[in-house]
Parts: C-alpha cells; structure tokens; sequence
C-alpha cells in the first residue's frame, strides 16, 4: 500500500498538470480517479495521452474498460456523444451512462433512488438476521443501531430519505420487534428512553440532518456565513420570509439550513460568544436535533391500549403513573422487567389466533371456549398459571387479577413497591413460559421453574428479587 501511495500521488500531479485550472478539476481518493471537466472531448485526448505515458514508465497495462463517462448536457447530448467517440473509437456505448458511481455514490439525473437501492437491501437483511436472533427487546434495538441503520449512515450524508426509505424503515422496525403489526408504533421506539429503556433506535431522518450538516460543515468554508447576514429568520421555515429577505430557496433545503443554523447557535461558545468546531461534532448535532422534536405520548398509547383490556375502568392519570413506575424499575430492577410489562400492556404477544389461525386453546390450563384462549388478556390472568407461580414463591395473597397486573392498583389504591416488583416479575415469567409453550414446549412446573432460573441467572437485581420473595412473601406488604 505505501509503494501504491508514493506512486499513484505523482501520477495524479502530472496528469492534472496537463489541465487548464479553470476549466477541469481532479477528484483523486485512494484509486478512485474523477474528473470533472466544461469540454470532455478536449481533456479525454489530453488524458488518453497521459495514461499512454504512463504505462510505459510503469510497465503496467491500464484497464482502460472501466472508465466511464456521464454528459450533463440535455440539448446536445447525441453530438457530445459523438463527439467524443470520434476522437476515441475505442470508447464504448456501455462506458457512457446516465449515472456515473464515485466514491459509492451514483452522480447524475434522478439517482436519489438509485443511491437508496442497494443500502436497503443491505439494511433489510440486517434487519431480519437481527429478528431472527431472538435476542430480546432491548438487545435488538441496540443491534438495529450498529448493524442495520448504519448501512444507510453514509449515503444519508448526500441524500435526505425518501418516502420510500422512510416507510422501509417503518417497516423494519416492526420486524425486528418481532410482535403484531403497529401494536407498538414505530415512533415509539425513536424515543422509547423516555420509560427507561437505556437505548432506542435512530431515525434515518435524524442520522441524514446531522450527518449533512457535518459534511456540510467541513467541506463549505461559507456555510454558516448566511447564518450571520439573515439571522433573523432563524426559529422560521417559511419560505415568504426568506424569499423577503432575498433567498430564492426550495422549503426543504431552507428548512436544513434554519435547522443547521439552531444546531450553530447551540455550539455557539458561552464565554464568548463564538462557534467552537469541538461543540460541532455529528453526535451533538444529533442528539440537538432530537431533543427539538415532539416527543412522543407514551401515557396516551398507554392509555388507548388499556382501554381494549380494561373497558375504560381506568383512569388516564394512571397511564402517567405507569410512565412513572416504568422510569423507576428500569433502574431497580432491569428494562427487561419494563419492556416486557410495556409489550403486555400494548397487546405486543404474539397470539396464533391474532394470526388468521383457528382459535387456540390456552397454552397453561388448555381449556377454549369464549373466554378461555391463546390471547394475553386469558393468558396472563389463567388460574393454572397463578397457582404454580404462587406455589413456586409460597405467596397466598389472593388478588392477582387482571387489573392488578396492568396499572398496579387494587380496589383503587396503588400497590407497594415490593407488590409492583411481584407483579412485574409475574408478568416476565409468564411472558417467556408462553413463548416457550407457543414454540413447542409443554406447560409444568418444572418448564416455569427452569423459566424463572434462566431469567435470574441474567440479573443479579432480579436473583435478588426472587430470594426476597421466596423468604419473607410480601404477604403484610402490597397496598399503601
């Protein structure tokens, strides 16, 4: 690589010694080689000679086939064309495209599309291998951000995303959480933190803004001189402003720049008042950005949701309290605990009868009829189910209903810290015994014991939390 190095930077030096500076510029990175040039005809002589001259000093022969050629001209495309054949017939109709690829990404008229194609791809298959992990909710989130986003991350730096990338990534994000459609929105997991989950998945849109701004940033020395002459206008995207003000721009490039003009004055230096580069990176301007948007309303899909368990007997201030309890047992207990009981609350089990399937029985008592089936509100109030739970902790209180385990509150007064940690690691348990039953194992009390020793085998918080359970029962302790 060094020798290639020492070598290819004299090359590029005299070819682009040869060209007039006015009139053609050289874009040299690693071995890709771009020119960019006001009469093509003329430099493809020039440097046809030059790759002459330099394979016979270097003894090497030039795989001149690769080359390609893209004319901007519209109205006298064919005579450029022929032009530029005539004054070399080995150039092929192939080597002339309408889209010429540079350094990944494809230059000329109308590739927006064709620059997502293939990153899509790429990011659809991640996506699928990252489902098909099994890896659980959080795990899968964090994956989706190293391994599945981040095949878009570079051509996001070029090109905001497309409605066609935009409902890509929605349909992604269902699949990676692995549950029925929409049960979870897919903006919910762009700001999922908010009821302690310790990490959420990145929105494409917000990656692109970011990333722009810093190409933008480090490749434009003027950039934020507009920022300076029309500050005025910033905390505004209407176009009529700008188009008082002299600026004739398209409202989404405006948009971008009185985007990228707040994220400036947020790195705006406070002693001074001056923009410090340091305050300016990618990930500050990312996390500004998404600190401006709408948050999303976790109390109101809350409360949408219970209103298909619970038949409205509830209040919407329990939905805040859920938030609430969520932000505080994530940290005590694990955001296992929390995504679990968040899935329950929203429907997120994957019931076969939700499927199109024939009514199932059950998987814990085995019994079906218009109450008793595979569905979650059956499935995590079932008798059968309790009872072994119970026996295996030796608890004998009696009101793990339904509405005890949803919103934590039993006869309209709010459980105990120490009840709310049973109720979550109740619903935990049964969560994954029903997985486990609905991908072929058979309900006993050895299959729900081995559940709960894999899952405190993984938390020490929830180990803990079981051997309280088991030595002193809480029984005196569930109701403030």
């Amino acid at each position: 690589m060094t020798i290639f190095i020492l070598a290819y930077d004299p090359i590029i030096k005299f070819i682009v010694s040869r060209f007039s500076v006015e009139s053609t510029a050289c874009y040299g990175y690693c071995d890709d080689l771009g020119f960019a040039s006001d009469d093509l005809r003329r430099d493809w002589i020039i440097i046809k000679k030059c790759f002459i001259l330099i394979k016979k000093f270097s003894l090497l022969e030039l795989n001149l086939d690769k080359n390609q050629f893209h004319l901007t001209c519209k109205s006298d495309l064919v005579n450029q064309i022929l032009r530029l054949k005539e004054c070399d017939t080995d150039i092929t109709d192939d080597q002339i495209v309408e889209a010429i690829k540079y350094l990944g990404i494809f230059l000329g008229r109308c590739t927006a599309d064709t620059n997502w194609d293939l990153p899509l791809k790429k990011f659809v298959d991640a996506t699928l291998s990252i489902a098909s992990l099994s890896c659980g909710f959080t795990t899968s989130i964090a994956l989706y951000n190293m391994l599945a986003v981040s095949k878009l991350s570079f051509v996001a730096t070029f090109f905001m995303p497309s409605q066609k990338v935009l409902k890509v990534e929605k349909w992604a994000l269902q699949k990676l959480i692995r549950g029925p459609w929409g049960a979870i929105p897919s903006l919910a997991l762009f700001d999922i933190k908010q009821i302690g989950i310790p990490t959420q998945a990145r929105a494409i849109t917000d990656i692109s803004f970011s990333s722009s701004v810093r190409a933008a940033n480090r490749t434009s020395n003027n950039f934020f001189q507009e920022f300076n002459i029309h500050k005025n206008l910033i905390g505004t995207n209407d176009v009529t402003v700008a188009a008082a003000a002299g600026l004739n721009l398209k409202d989404s490039f405006f948009k971008f720049w009185n985007d990228a003009s707040v994220s400036y004055v947020d790195a705006l230096d406070p002693n001074n008042n001056l923009f410090n580069p340091s305050l300016f990176s990618q990930r500050r301007v990312f996390k500004f950005n998404r600190s401006r948007a709408m948050p999303f309303n976790f109390a109101d899909l809350i409360c949408r949701r219970l209103s298909f368990f619970l038949d409205g007997t509830f209040f919407p201030r329990d939905a805040e309290r859920i938030v609430g309890i969520y932000r505080r047992k994530a940290v005590s207990l694990g955001p296992n605990f929390v995504s679990t009981h968040f899935r329950t609350i929203t429907n997120h089990w994957c019931a076969r009868s939700r499927f199109g399937c024939a009514r199932i029985p059950c998987w814990f008592c085995r019994k079906l009829d218009h109450n008793t089936n595979d569905r979650v509100q059956h499935s995590l109030n079932c008798p059968v189910f309790k009872e072994v739970f119970l026996s295996l902790h030796k608890l004998s209180f009696s009101f793990f209903d339904l509405y005890s385990l949803l919103i934590f509150k039993h006869a309209g007064e709010s459980l105990s810290d120490n009840a709310i940690d049973i109720m979550l690691f109740f619903n935990l348990v049964s969560f994954q015994t029903y997985n486990r039953c609905r991908n072929g194992s058979d309900f006993s009390v050895r299959l729900v014991r081995n559940v709960i020793k894999n899952i405190i085998s993984k938390s020490s918080n929830a180990w803990s939390l079981h051997s309280r359970i088991k030595r002193f029962g809480y029984g005196s302790d569930l109701i403030v």
